[in-house]
């Protein structure tokens, strides 16, 4: 139910913003349960195999700094991806500007009045 209700109320794109954190209280057993599960292999994998590992009690300074270093990591991860969409997305609006501008200002070309025979 978790990613189905986060996707549900904030767009699928929201998975990408994902780290999965796993407490343990022995080290060894966590990591044993993520490689023979498939359920979480699959978990994971939706969630771009973000995840971290720490004590149940979290009182581990090293895994804590480990986990903010590993969540700063994906926030300039994604900032620069949607830096770089919104850049790509404003480049194609350029263009397209543009050309609508040319279009509206196209030179009118001068007729040369032609010369009636009843005229002459």
């Amino acid at each position: 139910m978790g990613l189905e209700w986060l996707q549900r109320v904030f767009g699928d794109k929201v998975l990408q913003f994902v780290m999965i954190l796993f407490t343990y209280e022995r080290r060894d057993t966590i990591l044993d349960d993520l490689k023979k599960n498939p359920d979480l292999e699959q978990l994971l994998k939706r969630c771009g195999g973000r995840y971290h590992t720490c004590n149940k009690m979290m009182n581990n300074q090293s895994e804590m700094k480990d986990l903010m270093k590993k969540m700063s990591i994906c926030l300039m991860r994604t900032n620069s991806s949607a830096t770089l969409q919104r850049s790509t997305t404003q480049q194609r609006g350029k263009t397209s500007s543009k050309r609508i501008k040319k279009k509206m200002i196209k030179p009118k070309s001068r007729k040369r009045p032609q010369s009636s025979p009843l005229h002459e």
